[in-house]
């Protein structure tokens, strides 16, 4: 088992890499490369604090609920599974491209080959946490609960919370409308707390 969280750790990295990679040859990965070809205002990729998160939080988490649980769920949750993380990460991924300020994974209303290569990651990610979520027994609190905390992490990172306090001048003007944002975290808090409720209670 110790090499499925080997395998899981080291792929869900190297499309991490593959996607800054890509950044990198449309010269969108630091704030430099951007700014040399004549783009002021934008949002790259070692600026996302969201791709920092997949790197550091994401990866190393899904590989952990495979390693624990996989044994738990049967070929029929897969592919459900599979369905609900395919069709999150289209949901969230075509809310992207309505993104007016380029980044490095979506410009001009489409998504970039960083773009396609996170859809992908995004996909695998969805697909674990909704067999922990909802195809797990026995779940532990202390797992649930820290399980949460990072994903809590996560989305705040993602929709780039430090970037709007901060405000650097390179970043522009909000990417997300405070309405969008506060609405997703909420909905995502919420869902979390009927989860533990519905498995603790």
């Amino acid at each position: 088992m110790n090499s499925l969280f080997l395998f899981t750790f080291i792929f869900a990295e190297l499309l991490v890499v593959l996607g800054a990679w890509y950044a990198y040859r449309d010269h969108f990965l630091t704030v430099g490369e951007m700014k040399r070809h004549g783009i002021t205002q934008g949002l790259p990729f070692l600026a996302h604090a969201g791709m920092w998160g997949d790197f550091i939080l994401v990866s190393p988490l899904i590989a952990y609920i495979l390693l624990t649980y996989a044994l738990y769920w049967d070929i029929h949750q897969y592919g459900v599974a599979f369905i609900v993380g395919f069709g999150t990460s289209a949901v969230l991924h075509y809310l992207y491209t309505k993104i007016e300020i380029p980044e490095s994974h979506v410009r001009n209303g489409r998504l970039t080959r960083a773009g396609w290569v996170h859809f992908v990651y995004m996909t695998g990610a969805m697909m674990v946490l909704c067999l922990y979520y909802f195809f797990t027994p026995m779940l532990s609190y202390v797992s649930f609960i820290l399980t949460s905390v990072l994903i809590i992490v996560h989305v705040l990172l993602s929709n780039h919370l430090v970037l709007e306090i901060v405000r650097p001048s390179w970043y522009g003007k909000h990417h997300y409308k405070d309405g969008l944002f506060v609405l997703v975290t909420f909905c995502l808090i919420l869902f979390l707390a009927w989860r533990c409720y519905s498995i603790f209670a």
